[in-house]
């Protein structure tokens, strides 16, 4: 067997167990206060961090006003989620946006919308990687858009 697989005791020898660590857990639930609820309701987390990466459940677009409206107050929630989190929206890498539409039509004319609040949120920041994917329907009530988003921070921050 040693000669199939050399070096995995090697590679064994500097696992651990996650969230054994005794300097940092591996990972951290951010949960806000008015947040709690739905924690426990849903039984998810809003955020998760672990080490420098934060990564967020999808944040709905939803409310009065069209889709570039609903989600700037998406991206609102966000930034107050980033924030709790210590990130901000220079650390996002990647992001994959939900989109309620019945075919290839209505979601260009979506994401089309999107982008307006989209272009002015990055504003001044590297864009993130982001797939944007259809779907016919979303949880929450009304919501057009969802945003699931992944942030990470330099080590040395």
């Amino acid at each position: 067997m040693k000669r199939l697989i050399p070096g995995l005791a090697i590679l064994l020898a500097g696992c651990t167990t996650a969230g054994t660590s005794t300097t940092e857990p591996f990972s951290e639930r951010i949960i806000p206060e008015r947040w709690q609820q739905t924690y426990e309701e849903w039984a998810y987390a809003p955020a998760v961090r672990t080490g420098n990466r934060l990564v967020l459940s999808g944040v709905p677009a939803a409310g009065p006003g069209g889709v570039e409206k609903q989600v700037e107050r998406a991206y609102a929630v966000i930034d107050g989620l980033l924030n709790e989190a210590g990130f901000d929206r220079s650390h996002i890498i990647e992001l994959t946006t939900f989109h309620v539409v019945s075919n290839t039509e209505e979601l260009t004319a979506n994401l089309m919308e999107y982008e307006k609040a989209h272009k002015r949120y990055f504003e001044g920041h590297a864009y993130p990687a982001w797939s944007a994917v259809g779907v016919t329907a979303l949880l929450s009530p009304g919501a057009t858009v969802e945003i699931r988003v992944v942030a990470e921070r330099p080590p040395q921050e």
